[in-house]
């Protein structure tokens, strides 16, 4: 079975802006939550800083890709993704533009670890959107 949840969380803010967020799972057989998640996010106008995608991960798995990943509006910007504090390889230091781009990576995640995007060299004004997507475990 498969479960997708949708919202927009009008009380949720990255700068002043809502921030959107998808996630969805698939029901294991033996009853336990595995397989594919995703946490998209859309902030309309960023600044240079960390913004937390989940201070706990409550479940051990992988960081598969950043989907979709681009700048909207005018301006580009470098994002990196770090685990606890530590660069995720495959999604370190990427120059982001209008253009989408998927990178991948294969970093483990377990119980308690916590999940950041950093976002420096900012020119304009841009925007995000992407989705940070991996398997459970």
């Amino acid at each position: 079975m498969s479960v997708t949840v949708s919202a927009e969380y009008p009380d949720l803010r990255i700068n002043g802006e809502a921030v959107a967020l998808s996630l969805s799972a698939s029901q294991g057989a033996a009853g336990g939550t595995t397989g594919p998640w995703a946490i998209s996010t859309t902030v309309r106008t960023l600044a240079a800083g960390t913004y937390c995608v989940t201070p706990y991960v409550e479940k051990a798995g992988t960081i598969t890709v950043y989907r979709r990943l681009k700048a909207t509006g005018t301006g580009t910007f470098t994002v990196t993704v770090q685990k606890n504090g530590t660069n995720v390889t495959g999604l370190s230091s990427l120059a982001v533009t209008g253009t989408a781009q998927s990178p991948t990576a294969s970093e483990s995640v377990a119980v308690g670890d916590r999940i950041d995007i950093v976002i420096s060299s900012l020119t304009g004004s841009p925007g995000l959107e992407g989705s940070l997507a991996g398997i459970w475990t």
